[in-house]
């Protein structure tokens, strides 16, 4: 190395010295060391090249035991280098522990037999040793378990079934559209549970989406689908007219309007200028609709800010139509469908099921079985995507 430092360039000294030569170390592999290629060298060892030897298991040693496999290794290898091994002493070293009495050990098979007089003439010693004394060979054939026990495990049928999910919620929040005029959107729902007071139990309550103002309209049980229709005309349409959109949840109380009247709901349209001669019904117009504009701007930032928090803590999550995913019926335990004895044991999971349809950005429909009496559409963060290949397919839901 000294020699080599005064034949070639200055610049290439440091480069240099991060190389040396390998030594066996008792033909081992290379000492525990904490740098990756540097390792100290032994002074008077000669280097030492033996070619590695491996040999495939025929059909019928596969059916051994393990012990007769553990055993068939340094028989093996023994014969394999005996040219190196006879009239010396050697070592063998294994990770099987029993290995180290078979000589001492009573031969019970033909085969054990056999391979003890192959051993007859060699000198050697079998010495066990540890699997934390052995990690550099012990990981070689384990280099990439890791990975084939992450990929087993994800594919898992049961394992998906049964796992709970970690990950946060999939679907980004799809905010709804701001209305472009007062009373023209409104949404709809019921607070019910109450204690009774003077026979009402229930509160129908009608908000408006852009200006936030609400109605609270008592209830009685029971209350159906015409008592509602007659209470919302005689409490909010006959005030601000007929909406153009109602949002609510899916009771069967509310009813489309088209459905019902057969056409569209009216619009109510926006101020414009020279439409009215009076001088004071223009300016309150004009000055109503720029409060309409600022109280939409107002909104639209609160929508932003409230979107932007609320996706923090989801992820966007998407299914191709031909998919299969897991379902998750509901959040928690699963109400829709039969209980079993033992709850806990119940599956997370029910499926898999293919996507028939994408409904808008965070819902799709599954093309459940057809006995199931469950609706078929759902949100993506109810749905879990299938690893792996089909194994098991449910053909009913116990509903």
């Amino acid at each position: 190395m000294e020699a080599t430092k005064s034949v070639v360039p200055k610049g290439l000294n440091p480069i240099l010295e991060e190389f040396q030569e390998v030594f066996g170390d008792n033909i081992q592999l290379p000492p525990e060391r904490s740098q990756v290629h540097r390792i100290k060298l032994y002074p008077d060892h000669g280097a030492i090249n033996v070619r590695p030897y491996s040999k495939a298991l025929s059909d019928g040693n596969l059916e051994k035991s393990v012990y007769e496999k553990e055993l068939m290794a340094p028989v093996l290898c023994i014969q394999h280098w005996r040219h190196y091994l006879l009239g010396r002493e050697c070592i063998v070293h294994t990770d099987h522990k029993i290995l180290k009495h078979f000589l001492q050990q009573r031969v019970s098979s033909p085969d054990q037999q056999c391979w003890l007089a192959k051993l007859l003439g060699y000198q050697f010693e079998v010495k066990y040793k540890p699997g934390l004394e052995n990690r550099a060979a012990d990981a070689l054939p384990r280099c990439h378990g890791e990975r084939s026990v992450r990929d087993y495990v994800r594919s898992c049928d049961v394992c998906q079934r049964q796992k709970y999910s970690a990950t946060t919620p999939g679907g980004l929040l799809q905010p709804l559209p701001i209305p472009n005029g007062v009373w023209e959107d409104l949404s709809l729902d019921f607070i019910t549970g109450l204690p009774k007071s003077k026979g009402y139990e229930a509160v129908l309550v009608v908000v408006d989406r852009l200006s936030k103002y609400s109605h609270f309209v008592l209830l009685k049980h029971p209350y159906t689908a015409k008592s509602i229709a007659e209470l919302f005309v005689k409490e909010v349409v006959r005030l601000p007219g007929i909406p153009s959109f109602i949002i609510s949840d899916r009771d069967p109380l509310f009813t489309p309007f088209e459905v019902v009247y057969g056409r569209q709901p009216p619009a109510l349209l926006r101020f414009l200028s020279n439409e009215t001669k009076v001088a004071a019904v223009a300016l309150e117009l004009s000055e109503r609709d720029e409060a309409l504009k600022q109280l939409k701007l107002h909104l639209l930032k609160a929508q932003e800010q409230m979107t932007r928090y609320a996706n923090k803590k989801r992820r966007d999550l998407c299914f191709e139509v031909g998919e299969w995913v897991f379902l998750k019926l509901r959040p928690h335990r699963q109400q829709s469908v039969v209980k079993r004895i033992h709850q806990k044991l119940a599956a997370r999971f029910y499926g898999p099921f293919q996507v028939a349809e994408k409904i808008g950005e965070v819902a799709y429909r599954l093309k459940l079985p057809s006995v199931s009496r469950i609706r078929p559409v759902f949100m993506c963060h109810y749905s879990r995507e299938l690893l792996g290949t089909i194994r098991y397919m449910e053909s009913y839901l116990k509903t």
